[in-house]
Formats: C-alpha cells, sequence, structure tokens
C-alpha cells in the first residue's frame, strides 16, 4: 500500500497518475483501480473526492503554498501573504513566514466539502484559500469543513473562536501562529487579534504616507507583548497542572502506608475519602482504588446475602435428614459403632500416610493415590515398533558432502568412506564408574525410570543429512506432549519453550505437579558440553505393560540431565538425529558418542524393600544363571553347571545376601555396596521370589515373631 507522507506533495503526482488513468480507461473497475495504481480502498476513495474538488487552479495555489507564496482570503491567485507588508518580516511570528505544505490527509479532509454542498465550484475555492492563508491543521480543516456546511462563509470561520462550531472552537492551539490564523481578517470585537490588525493596517498606511507616529508603533508593540503575556500565562499553567500532578503521584506512592496506618489506628478511611469527595477536593489514584474495592464488597455483600438466603431452606432440610438419620441409626443401635468404625479408619489412614511419607518422602502417598483419583486411559501405539538395526559402515555410494543450512561441517569433519566408522557409533551399556558420570546425575537419570521395567541398549544411526530447518523443527516438536515428555527425576516437566542455537540450548519448563513448588525454571546448556547421549528402550511390566524410549544428555558441569522420554522409535530418532546436528554445527564439530545408560550394582536398582524394581538387559545381573532346584531356607542345592539355566534374577525378587546364605533380612545400603565392591568372578546371590516372600510375611505374622525367613534360591553371579 502505498505511503504519501514520504515526500511533500507526493499525492499530487498519485493525483495526476490517477487522473490519466481514468481518462484511458473509464469503464476500469474499482478493483482494477486499486490494483493498477496500487492503493487501498480507504485511499482510491480519499483521491476520488480530492479529484472532484481540486481543479488545476487549485492545485497550483498548493503548489505555490508549498514554496512560500501564501493566497489571501481575497482568492486572487498568486498573491502573496498580505501580512508580511502589515507587521513588517520582523514583527510576524516565524510560523506564518514559513512556506505551508498541505498533505494528503488535510486535502481528503477538505475534500469532505463534496457531500451536501451543491455550489462546490464557488465554495471551494475560498475553503481553500483560508486553508493555505492560515495554515490550518488537518483537525481545524475537518472544523472548517463542518463550518461551511453549516451555512457559514469560509471567511468568517475562526478556529480559536468562541462560537463553539467545529473541533477547532473547543479548544485554543497550543501553536500561537496557528491560533492568529489571517490577520487580514476581522477577528470578533473586543479581541486582542483585532487591535493588532487595526495596528497593523494604520500602520502600513503611514507607512505608505511616509509619516510613521510613534504611538501606531506602541499600540503595535503592546498587543504583541499582550500575546507574549498570554502565552507565558498558559506556560505558567502547564508547569502548575505538571506539579499538581506530580503531587498526586506522591501521594499515590504513600497511600499503602496510609492504608496500613489507618487499619492499625482503627480510622475509617473510607469515610475520610468520601468527605473529600462531598466538599470537592481532588482524590488521588490510590483512593480511587481503594472506593473502587469498597464499592465492590458491598455488591459482594449483598450477593452473599442473597445467596444465604435462597440456600437456607435447603440448609434446613439437610439438616432435618441429617438429624432423622442420627436418630434411626442410635434407634437402631448403630450410630456407636459407625462412629467407631470411622474413628479407626481415620487412624489408620494417617497412619498409612505418615508410614509411606517417613520411608519413601512426602510426595510419596499422593503418587499412589493418583492413579484412583485421576484416572487415564492409554492408547496403545498403532504403528509397529520396528528392531533397532546396529549401525552400519557407510558404502562408497555414500561418499559425499552432507548439506547444512545452519552451519556447513568444519575442517575437522572429513569425507566418509568405505572403511570409516560412522560419525557416532552406538555403544552398549557397561557397569558405571566413578570416574565416568557423577553419581547424583546417575541418581536423577535412573529416577526418570519407571517401576518394574527392564532397560535395554537401543542402537541408532544418526540422519546426517537432516537439513538446518527441519533440525530446528524438529527440536520444537519438544513443547508437544504428545510426542515428548521431559523428566527431571520421577517429576514430569512440561516444556514451554525451545531455544536453540549453534552455540547452546536454553528450555523454559514446569512441573506438572501442582503439590511440587518451585519447580520450573529455564535449563541452559552449550552443545560443546554435552559428553555422552543415553539412548535406551524401557519395557515396563505389570498390568499395563509399554515400551517407552528415552534420551538423556549428560552435560559436562550440569547437575541433572535432561532426560526425553517419547513412545515411538521415529520420534527417538529425529530428536537424537537433532541433537547431534547441533553438537556438530557447534565449536564441537563431530558428534557426540552414543551409549546406554550406564548400570549400578552390577545392573540392577532396588527399593527400600530390596526389591528388583529396575533390571538391564545383558547385565551381569540379567546373565546369571539359576539351579534347576529350589533351595530351601537353611539349605542351598549345589548342583553342576549343566543343571543350570539363564533365569537368575528377575522384577519383584527380594535380593537377600550376597556370598554366605544371611539370617537376617538385608539392608538396601549395605547390599549395594557390597554389590559395587564384587570382584571378577562368579559370586552366589540369594534371592527370595515374590510368592515365596509373601509366604515369609505371613508366616511372620500368624507367628507374632519379628523372624522373617523367606524360602530362598541360589542364583550364580559372573562378574567380569
Amino acid at each position: 500500500m502505498a505511503r504519501f507522507e514520504s515526500k511533500p506533495l507526493a499525492w499530487l503526482d498519485q493525483l495526476a497518475a490517477l487522473r490519466a488513468y481514468l481518462q484511458t480507461n473509464p469503464s476500469a473497475t474499482r478493483e482494477e483501480r486499486k490494483e493498477a495504481l496500487k492503493l487501498g480502498d480507504s485511499q482510491l476513495t480519499g483521491f476520488l473526492a480530492i479529484d472532484a474538488c481540486f481543479d488545476p487552479a487549485a492545485e497550483e495555489k498548493v503548489r505555490q503554498a508549498a514554496n512560500g507564496v501564501l493566497p489571501s482570503t481575497s482568492n486572487v491567485l498568486g498573491q502573496s501573504n498580505p501580512v508580511t507588508p502589515l507587521l513588517g518580516t520582523g514583527q510576524i511570528e516565524a510560523s506564518q513566514q514559513m512556506p505551508y505544505v498541505l498533505s494528503y490527509r488535510s486535502a481528503e479532509a477538505l475534500a469532505g466539502l463534496k457531500d451536501k454542498i451543491t455550489d462546490l465550484p464557488a465554495v471551494f475555492p475560498s475553503a481553500l484559500d483560508v486553508t493555505l492563508s492560515r495554515h490550518l491543521a488537518t483537525q481545524q480543516i475537518k472544523a472548517l469543513v463542518k463550518w461551511i456546511k453549516a451555512g457559514h462563509p469560509a471567511e468568517t470561520f475562526n478556529e480559536v473562536g468562541t462560537s463553539g462550531k467545529g473541533k477547532g472552537t473547543k479548544e485554543k492551539s497550543k501553536d500561537k501562529s496557528k491560533t492568529s490564523g489571517d490577520l487580514s481578517q476581522t477577528p470578533p470585537p473586543g479581541d486582542i487579534f483585532d487591535k493588532l490588525v487595526q495596528a497593523a493596517k494604520k500602520l502600513a498606511l503611514e507607512e505608505a504616507a511616509g509619516n510613521i507616529k510613534a504611538a501606531t508603533r506602541k499600540e503595535l508593540n503592546d498587543c504583541l507583548q499582550k500575546i507574549r503575556e498570554q502565552a507565558k500565562d498558559e506556560e505558567s499553567k502547564e508547569k502548575t497542572d505538571k506539579k499538581k500532578k506530580g503531587k498526586d503521584a506522591q501521594d499515590d506512592s504513600n497511600w499503602v502506608e496510609t492504608v496500613y496506618l489507618s487499619w492499625l489506628a482503627d480510622v475509617s478511611l473510607i469515610k475520610k475519602i468520601k468527605s473529600k469527595v462531598g466538599k470537592g477536593q481532588s482524590v488521588t489514584r490510590g483512593e480511587k482504588a481503594l472506593l473502587w474495592l469498597h464499592k465492590l464488597s458491598e455488591w459482594a455483600d449483598w450477593v452473599v446475602k442473597h445467596l444465604v438466603k435462597l440456600l437456607k431452606p435447603i440448609l434446613k432440610l439437610a439438616k432435618i435428614i441429617w438429624k432423622l438419620l442420627m436418630e434411626a441409626l442410635e434407634v437402631l443401635g448403630l450410630l456407636k459403632y459407625i462412629k467407631a468404625v470411622l474413628v479407626v479408619a481415620a487412624f489408620v489412614c494417617f497412619g498409612w500416610f505418615a508410614w509411606e511419607a517417613w520411608r519413601y518422602g512426602p510426595m510419596h502417598p499422593f503418587r499412589i493415590l493418583e492413579p484412583y483419583c485421576f484416572r487415564k486411559t492409554e492408547e496403545s501405539p498403532v504403528e509397529e515398533v520396528p528392531t533397532p538395526v546396529a549401525p552400519q559402515a557407510v558404502g562408497s555410494s555414500e561418499l559425499e558432502v552432507r548439506s547444512s543450512n545452519l552451519k556447513p561441517k568444519t575442517t575437522n569433519s572429513k569425507l566418509l568412506t568405505a572403511n570409516s566408522p560412522p560419525t557416532a557409533v552406538y555403544q552398549p551399556s557397561i557397569a558405571w564408574q566413578s570416574s565416568d558420570e557423577d553419581p547424583k546425575v546417575l541418581e536423577t537419570e535412573m529416577a526418570a525410570l519407571p517401576v518394574n521395567c527392564i532397560v535395554k541398549d537401543f542402537p541408532l544411526t544418526p540422519d546426517e543429512g537432516m537439513p538446518g530447518d527441519l533440525a530446528v523443527s524438529r527440536l520444537q516438536d519438544l513443547t508437544n506432549p504428545d510426542k515428548y515428555t521431559m523428566k527431571i527425576g520421577k517429576d514430569t516437566q512440561r516444556i514451554l519453550s525451545v531455544n536453540p542455537t549453534t552455540t547452546n540450548l536454553i528450555i523454559n519448563y514446569k512441573s506438572t505437579d501442582p503439590l511440587v513448588f518451585d519447580s520450573s525454571g529455564p535449563m541452559n546448556f552449550f552443545w560443546e558440553d554435552v559428553i555422552m547421549i543415553h539412548v535406551d528402550e524401557v519395557d515396563v511390566e505389570g498390568k499395563n505393560p509399554k515400551v517407552i524410549y528415552q534420551c538423556s544428555l549428560i552435560v559436562s558441569g550440569a547437575k541433572e540431565p535432561l532426560t526425553i522420554q517419547c513412545s515411538t522409535p521415529a520420534d527417538l530418532k529425529h530428536l537424537v538425529s537433532t541433537m547431534e546436528y547441533f553438537i556438530r554445527a557447534s565449536r564441537l564439530a563431530h558428534d557426540t558418542a552414543l551409549a546406554g545408560m550406564p548400570y549400578p550394582s552390577q545392573g540392577l536398582r532396588l527399593n527400600n524393600q530390596c526389591l528388583v524394581e529396575v533390571l538391564w538387559a545383558n547385565s551381569p545381573m540379567a546373565n546369571a544363571v539359576s539351579d534347576m532346584e529350589t533351595a530351601q531356607p537353611n539349605h542351598v542345592a549345589q548342583l553342576g553347571a549343566s543343571q543350570q539355566v539363564k533365569a537368575g534374577v528377575k522384577l519383584g525378587d527380594m535380593v537377600w545376601s550376597v556370598d554366605q546364605n544371611a539370617s537376617l533380612p538385608p539392608e538396601r545400603k549395605n547390599l549395594e555396596a557390597q554389590l559395587g565392591a564384587l570382584t571378577a568372578g562368579s559370586h552366589d546371590l540369594f534371592l527370595a521370589s515374590p510368592t515365596d516372600r509373601e509366604k515369609g510375611l505371613v508366616q511372620m505374622n500368624q507367628t507374632h515373631t519379628t523372624y522373617f525367613n523367606p524360602k530362598r534360591r541360589k542364583v550364580i553371579l559372573t562378574v567380569s
């Protein structure tokens, strides 16, 4: 859409183009006119109105006014400004001596005379002369148009007069040059400008006769001095208003303290404010806010009273029903039993809550109750999960430089050859070493795993040919909760925004748990600090088995990893490929190694009862062999290697002891320390299955003893 304020009188050239187009295409439609002239709908309407009012003579007046040749209200074409010879160049304000440029908006406002004016060719020239000679602004031109439409001559228009006609008469103009208007016209009698015009005419006549009197010059100077005094008065009035506003702002800054002191001293501040309003005194914004709050509280009180009146019959009926119910239970003799049951149930619930909170943390009871209070329907995946394929070496047909829209590979990245390994080779999960990873980081990463799951390696090859715009789009998919879930320990986080660059990644997140406070904020890390990406498949067993694909970024110096879970291998591959793309585009200039999550305690994770809740596939625990004959509590059968099967540790088993069949129940801390300190070779591991553990608990309760001695079996654990 064209703009017409970029240079003076550009709209005249556009008007000429419109006239030329209408002359050659008189039957063109409105849409064709807008398309040919590159005009908007409102601009085309404005130009058509201007074309109906402005003739070549009017355009010539506008151009001359822009050069400093202003017409008088007597409409003599080309006559110079008549004010200058009357007052002299030193006695007229500077704004009246400057050229006047009629803008497109002013011309459009002046073209408003086209409506409801029968004799437009006779009225418009005088309106144009008044506009050009008085340097009228756009709002004043609109007032002039209303004045003429009301039936008044254009020469009698006074933009600051007291007639109350038009917008220009509602308030005085801030520019004194526009306030004075055309001094050749006769202002209202008694006005200071009337005296100024009379003195100027008298001085011009005396100058023409060659006899200038001092009294005439003094009268002219007095008029100018009064105009200056009026300007000073208005300026001082503005300063006073500003001071008053500043005082009000200061009062507003202290109104909170005033409210506090009034409340402390039991003083009714509302009565004080109402008294000020009754006396006609001004009030601050803070006091107005208090009045609004007081009024809203009155309305709320009225609503509550009427609601209570409406609910009173219902409350009475409920009270009667409750009373009848209690009387019936008392007559039947059941009331005391119901009270006893409720008291016992309350104590049981409180004891259960305290026990769970003490052993597993204060949030554990809520997590147990959450599935019962907020049931979620789990949808089975529609597409089949493909079998992960180990990375293959790149063949000779792929000897090409992959394109990258964000950042090309650096000189450190070489062309792939038939004998060169892939950029990122997946490493299977191995035993955790204290020198490889912070134990707190690993603990946070493992806490994101669900209970009763098997962690498996998930080898994949990143997409080396991913373009930059696709990588940015894939990374923005993290904000889609249907695809990806961010975990920090056991807590699920909702990703609000993702801001990736070739240097760092900023993720803004917020906890989805309403009972967890201050669990939000940005996660910021540099791509070059990523030392490992863990990629795993998590098989969850139980009533609702499912498969989860997990990716964790281990960042140097970070207190917690970035763990993302998804439900499809395709989403996991897209995410890992995107991460590798940004890492490769950073100063690191090569892919980060991919590996399975390392396993502690020879490949399992225990809960506080020493039950196996997470098991790593292909770990020593998963590869343990079990005797085909079950061991007795105090006797373990010893069979040959031919009678052993690879069915050792399973999910839900209770790890009892290591190397010897202990007589006392285990402690998780000591047991994990023993498993972590095992030397290379074969070791005996004693387990209690879930069924045997339950039987042991039942037997302990039946005998009313604290001796827990479940049936155990022995497995052979081989540590390399």
